[in-house]
């Protein structure tokens, strides 16, 4: 089971226009002319600046920050430097037209806000949606968790499973050949999410459910320790049995 994170951040409006176009492999073409390259607002704080612009000729960026909002040693996005050089694909909230494949289409955000995916790969100075308590825990202001029945093959659940997070590869002060640095939580970031298992012994990936939660594996202990035999980057727990076959998860499964 598989969580792709750190690619959202809500804003109060954007600024420094840069349309988006985009051409893919099967033919097919898009065009945004509305989106921008920095959030304003939102969880930058109130009156704040996020990243960029960035100028795409010169590779030059302003603001650029790294893990934890520091300033980036580098203000080139080229660099390879682990920063966040702007928030960039950026969009207003409301109804706006793009162009899909030629035809004008009207698609609607109720909020602004950013992906960061332009100029780097997501968030890496983390301090976006994923990266805050902003996780299903029961509350109704906050959506359902996912439910996940477990890892399955041929009907039968898996014997032993492992946590494994990359979060580390994407954090400046990660040394991969070392491991120093290598963190989950990465810094910068308020809160990281992690897997549970419910009391109906499935699994859930956030925050902790009251009333549904039955184990929390360590919260982020759960992720273990940086794989230097493999990659710095990895940080992956020991192999363990898999808990919805045993125990409580196993008097339950026969119950059923």
């Amino acid at each position: 089971m598989e969580q792709e994170i750190g690619h959202f951040e809500p804003c109060s409006s954007i600024t420094n226009g840069l349309p988006y176009t985009a051409s893919f492999p099967d033919g097919s073409t898009f065009t945004d002319k509305t989106t921008a390259q920095t959030c304003v607002g939102g969880f930058e704080g109130k009156g704040k600046v996020g990243e960029g612009p960035c100028n795409g000729n010169t590779g030059v960026c302003q603001n650029a920050t790294t893990e934890g909002g520091g300033a980036c040693p580098s203000d080139n996005f080229a660099s390879g430097d682990l920063c966040e050089y702007s928030d960039m694909t950026c969009v207003k909230a409301g109804p706006r037209p793009v162009v899909e494949n030629s035809t004008v289409v009207k698609w609607d955000w109720p909020i602004a806000g950013c992906q960061d995916n332009f100029f780097q790969n997501g968030d890496l100075d983390f301090d976006g949606s994923s990266y805050v308590k902003d996780w299903p825990n029961g509350s109704p202001r906050l959506p359902t968790s996912f439910a996940y029945i477990g890892p399955f093959s041929h009907g039968k659940p898996y014997p032993q499973i492992q946590f494994e997070t990359d979060i580390a590869g994407s954090e400046a002060n990660c040394n991969v050949t070392t491991g120093a640095g290598c963190t989950a939580p990465p810094g910068g970031a308020k809160f990281y999410p992690f897997w549970t298992l419910s009391r109906s012994c499935t699994w859930n990936f956030g925050n902790v459910i009251p009333g549904q939660t039955a184990q929390t594996f360590g919260k982020d202990a759960q992720y273990g320790t940086p794989n230097i035999a493999r990659y710095g980057g990895t940080i992956i727990s020991p192999v363990l049995s898999n808990p919805q076959i045993s125990g409580r998860c196993a008097r339950h499964a026969a119950k059923v």
